[in-house]
């Protein structure tokens, strides 16, 4: 009876380590890619007339390609990095549940307690990994995004000011 009760807790942490750990980054990835070439196929459909500005400030034709390339850029980057956090703060979780069924079941108390509590903090990075896109968008983001993040946080300590005095 030992035997099946083992057997199935491995098949079903094997199945929770591949549903919370490799589809997700295999479809972020895959997803992420398409998006990408989504906002490259749409920068192409638009039409932009030139204006004369423009006309001057494009002597060889490159500057609006290399505008974009640094865009595309940018995002790919920022993909990669979410992927990667993704990865580092969910895996754990998933390692420590193939350890916690791998190791005999006849340990002592202080193990199971050492082992929860490390469940518990590897429990806790993958909450963290929920709320990564605020890192990722801060972080790789770009200019923009930062600008409008220091503008947001200016207005709401500048009316917050306002309101105490």
């Amino acid at each position: 009876m030992l035997r099946k009760n083992y057997q199935c807790q491995l098949l079903a942490d094997i199945t929770f380590a591949c549903f919370t750990t490799i589809v997700p980054i295999v479809l972020m990835f895959i997803f992420g890619l398409l998006t990408i070439f989504n906002v490259q196929q749409s920068q192409r459909r638009i039409l932009q007339v030139p204006t004369i500005e423009d006309r001057l400030k494009v002597v060889n034709g490159n500057e609006l390609s290399n505008q974009t390339k640094k865009g595309d850029r940018s995002l790919f980057r920022m993909l990669c990095v979410q992927i990667f956090i993704f990865g580092i703060l969910t895996l754990p979780q998933a390692i420590q549940r193939l350890y916690a069924v791998t190791v005999h079941p006849s340990y002592s108390q202080l193990q199971s307690t050492i082992d929860m509590f490390i469940y518990n903090i590897v429990l806790l990075l993958t909450y963290l990994a929920s709320a990564m896109q605020f890192y990722i968008l801060t972080l790789t983001g770009g200019k923009l995004f930062r600008q409008a993040l220091t503008d947001l946080l200016r207005s709401i300590f500048t009316l917050r000011g306002l309101c105490c005095q």
